[in-house]
């Protein structure tokens, strides 16, 4: 690096080191130190830089990232800004043009003008999905794709939706047994990507059909590594891990690095980490059916003991649409 990147190095490093309490700062500071490379004379990676630098992962840095990137966006609308990262992280779940909306709504509401996190999630959840709490008669709008690809917006009540998703989406925690996607699933994620450039979650024996560039073992511990390209992601399905691996894949695509991915997970509609990847991707393809992996030895499952759900991040959702359907209902967000 030349004098005028060791200076500036210099000072970003100053902002963190006051404190990384002051996230809007810190986030910031983090944004030109990895968009200018600041650190490459030291580390080979940015993220390398933030573990070692700082003691910070992965997900933390590009929380943090997105939090000042956020405010930025919110600095427009009014002199009342988040005082916190916590209450920014919901935020990172809606579009630009929501974020302002809903932030909006949070200081409207807000008792004697206190925000919190809780109340931003809050105003967040009831945007993503209204309270059923507040009408008991209120109706649900969904778009959904069937099979041939048709769109038709269907209206539901909350107690008919809530018996559609316990009766075919009932949450089953899974074992660490290890268990790999068949080859159809595989085709149709290289063809709407254009190919597997990373399987961050895998193994030699998984690999056979997956043919990724590059993949990481549970040895090499992909959480630890750097995500680039188009990613093909079937994460373990056991907690919290799998809400890690759904908070790097979010991570690393706001961040430009992955720039398209199909993730696999089962369909657990209860938790925080399911509603997140599906806010974020705001595509998605239900499985008709439970998809039939195998084992380490060949062996074909006799099903999973639950349904999936394939997840799509990135520009080609035409594509996604095309090639998912016959696996089973695609479902876009309004």
């Amino acid at each position: 690096m030349n004098a005028l990147e060791m200076s500036e190095l210099a000072r970003y490093e100053a902002v963190i080191q006051r404190g990384l309490g002051m996230f809007v700062e810190t986030g910031q500071a983090l944004l030109a130190i990895r968009d200018g490379k600041l650190y490459r004379e030291f580390f080979g990676t940015f993220e390398e830089y933030c573990q070692a630098k700082w003691g910070m992962s992965r997900p933390q840095a590009y929380r943090l990232i997105g939090a000042a990137e956020v405010v930025t966006n919110l600095s427009p609308i009014g002199d009342i800004l988040p005082a916190a990262e916590s209450q920014i992280r919901p935020l990172t779940a809606l579009e630009p043009d929501q974020q302002r909306e809903a932030w909006a709504k949070v200081i409207e509401v807000a008792p004697d003008g206190k925000v919190t996190a809780a109340l931003v999630q809050d105003v967040v959840d009831k945007m993503l999905w209204p309270d059923e709490d507040e009408d008991e008669d209120r109706e649900e709008h969904y778009v959904i794709m069937d099979e041939a690809g048709t769109e038709e917006t269907v209206t539901v009540g909350p107690d008919e939706e809530l018996r559609v998703v316990k009766k075919k989406y009932k949450h089953v925690s899974d074992d660490s047994y290890e268990w790999y996607t068949p080859l159809n699933c595989l085709e149709a994620a290289r063809a709407v990507m254009g190919g597997i450039d990373l399987d961050p979650a895998s193994c030699v024996a998984a690999q056979q059909l997956v043919k990724a560039k590059r993949f990481y073992t549970k040895e090499e511990d992909g959480l630890a590594q750097d995500w680039r390209g188009k990613v093909w992601l079937n994460p373990p399905y056991c907690m919290p891990e799998i809400e890690q691996f759904v908070d790097q894949v979010i991570a690393s695509h706001l961040a430009g690095q992955v720039t398209q991915a199909v993730v696999l997970t089962n369909n657990a509609t209860d938790t925080v980490w399911f509603h997140r990847l599906l806010a974020y991707a705001r595509l998605a393809c239900f499985t008709k059916g439970r998809i039939k992996f195998y084992g380490p030895d060949g062996e074909v499952a006799t099903g999973a003991r639950q349904g999936q759900v394939f997840f799509y991040l990135g520009p080609n959702a035409a594509g996604f649409v095309e090639k998912f359907r016959e696996f089973g209902t695609l479902v876009r967000l309004a």
